[in-house]
């Protein structure tokens, strides 16, 4: 496609910066959007809280509750 070729001489010595640019803004929106889509919020970055919703918390067995 001649088109296509065009474009992409156009942005062959801006490509770089497109990607350092795109890449961590990608990362946190995905981050941010992951968080908000599984309950975690823009805090909840941590896979736990994306994954189950609620970060995982170890559970305690009550002492006085018997064997």
């Amino acid at each position: 496609m001649p088109l296509f070729d065009q474009l992409n001489e156009l942005l062959h010595p801006v490509r770089w910066v497109i990607l350092v640019v795109a890449l961590p803004l990608l990362v946190i929106y995905g981050r941010v959007l992951a968080g908000a889509l599984f309950g975690g919020g823009a805090s909840g970055t941590k896979t736990a809280s994306i994954v189950g919703g609620k970060p995982v918390v170890p559970v305690r067995r009550n002492p006085g509750a018997g064997p």
